[in-house]
């Protein structure tokens, strides 16, 4: 096992592939979670906590209920409640106060309040879109700067100040809270040459806040979707685990990356289990997807990477190959 050079290089990290029973599947995602309280210390997740710890693969909208031949077929095998609609942060919401309310569970998670301003961003920049009626403010990698671009100079400051008062709220958003937040952001609107009318009165309108609650060490907090919180019964110690496709995680980087067997015509890490043997057959065939896939999922993790493949599809010759390259074996069964 070889990778880039970083803090925790000289560590002795056990890079670890999970091989399961096929109806324990649900018990990878908690073995991966004590792995990650194994490996890291309290301070070192949450130094790292922007970047956070995954569980991914290459299947993950469930069409259909799985065939037994093709288990596990996606992401939802492993975790029942995950949800595909979900699981891009570039996601469009309904309501305006729901990417409010995302931007308070990621400031809660992580303590970034650029991460609440990010998502506040996102949702401003669809009520101006929706009151402009067309893609005024165009979708970048930094939407705050994107709104900043379409105002004239003499109105950013104001801007900054509006979106500063706006961010400002790290708990719940009361029904008049929100009606004060609007009187905010109608001034707001005006630096855009914007009223309310009724085409967006929909969207900012009020609504009940989604039951998304978790019990964490005595304190109830709000997790956002397809996220899952794994807690050690003996110490209490938690880690947060996100869920998503291989494509959502593409350019980011990980603490700690699970890469599960899925099922698209065949099963994903069966078909190259050779090559990540390494021992790659002298034709690519028709892996050249898998193994691209493959590569982003497992070139995530900056300190722990973990796979998660049903332990019929590696005998015991394979397994030895395994360990001879630097993996880790640990057998669910």
């Amino acid at each position: 096992m070889d990778g880039t050079e970083n803090v925790f290089s000289e560590g002795k990290i056990a890079h670890t592939i999970f091989l399961f029973q096929k109806d324990k599947a649900p018990q990878v995602i908690d073995e991966f979670g004590q792995l990650i309280l194994n490996t890291f210390s309290d301070k070192e997740i949450s130094e790292y906590q922007k970047e956070g710890c995954h569980v991914v693969g290459m299947v993950h909208c469930k069409k259909e209920d799985t065939p037994e031949k093709q288990f596990p077929k996606g992401i939802y095998d492993y975790w029942e409640l995950y949800e595909p609609e979900k699981a891009s942060k570039s996601m469009v919401h309904k309501f305006l106060i729901q990417y409010f309310r995302y931007g308070i569970i990621e400031f809660q998670r992580s303590g970034e309040r650029s991460l609440q301003v990010e998502w506040i961003s996102k949702g401003l920049r669809r009520l101006i879109n929706k009151a402009k009626k067309c893609n005024y403010v165009p979708v970048s990698g930094n939407i705050f700067a994107s709104l900043l671009k379409v105002l004239p100079d003499d109105c950013q400051t104001d801007f900054r100040k509006m979106v500063y008062e706006l961010s400002g709220t790290s708990d719940a958003i009361s029904k008049s809270k929100w009606n004060s937040m609007l009187g905010v952001m109608k001034q707001m609107l005006k630096l855009f040459d914007i009223t309310i009318s009724q085409d967006i009165e929909e969207f900012i309108k009020w609504i009940d806040e989604e039951n998304n609650e978790v019990q964490d060490g005595g304190k109830i907090g709000k997790v956002l979707p397809n996220h899952y919180i794994y807690t050690d019964k003996e110490t209490q110690r938690i880690v947060d685990i996100e869920f998503g496709s291989i494509h959502s995680v593409k350019g980011r980087t990980h603490l700690a990356t699970l890469v599960l067997e899925t099922f698209l015509k065949t099963h994903n890490m069966k078909a190259i289990l050779k090559f990540l043997c390494a021992t790659p057959p002298k034709s690519v065939g028709k892996n050249q997807k898998r193994l691209r896939c493959q590569y982003v999922a497992m070139t995530r993790a900056r300190a722990l990477l973990c796979l998660a493949i049903p332990i019929d599809f590696v005998d015991d010759k394979t397994q030895k190959k395994l360990q001879g390259i630097g993996w880790n074996i640990k057998i669910i069964n």
